[in-house]
């Protein structure tokens, strides 16, 4: 657990009701991320990336699924990036980079 992940803790210690808004992230996206090569030993980098709260190995067009939760949508697009920067991560199925992103063309 970080530092982050104490911070969540306590503060749903005082009050378990609160949303994830509530606890300034309430940006959530659902990634599919494909794969290039092997990525059976990229674990440990999914893993450095604080605001994937979930990994999932999936079948099909992508590889694997992120849940991935931030204060703002630039921050995600942040996220993205360090997803793509993983070895053998062929990002998105459709080849979408997040500098493809207009900074408000996504809704929430």
């Amino acid at each position: 657990m970080d530092e982050v992940d104490r911070a969540l803790v306590a503060e749903l210690q005082c009050d378990a009701a609160q949303s994830y808004a509530a606890l300034d992230r309430p940006v959530l996206a659902y990634v599919m991320v494909g794969a290039d090569a092997w990525m059976g030993e990229s674990g440990g980098a999914f893993a450095g990336i604080p605001e994937i709260t979930e990994a999932h190995v999936i079948a099909g067009e992508a590889s694997v699924l992120v849940k991935v939760r931030t204060a703002t949508t630039e921050q995600l697009q942040g996220v993205l990036r360090r997803i793509y920067d993983i070895q053998g991560s062929g990002g998105h199925p459709g080849d979408r980079r997040p500098g493809d992103l207009a900074a408000g063309s996504v809704r929430w």
